[in-house]
């Protein structure tokens, strides 16, 4: 079963990215986070298919 929401960490191995790359993004709202609870976000499954589909547009 896929996961639907990932941490950090898993988020930034399943994009081949660095922690301060992926808040960098995220900051600049190229990829959208999920506030999970005060001090813990995450990332949802579909929206970073989003992203990799849309980074591969940009890319061509």
């Amino acid at each position: 079963m896929k996961r639907l929401v990932y941490n950090s960490k898993e988020t930034c191995e399943l994009l081949g990215i660095s922690k301060s790359t992926l808040l960098r993004i995220t900051a600049a709202k190229r990829i959208n986070k999920i506030k999970l609870s005060d001090k813990r976000i995450g990332w949802s499954h579909e929206e970073l298919i989003r992203f990799i589909g849309s980074s591969n547009k940009q890319l061509v």
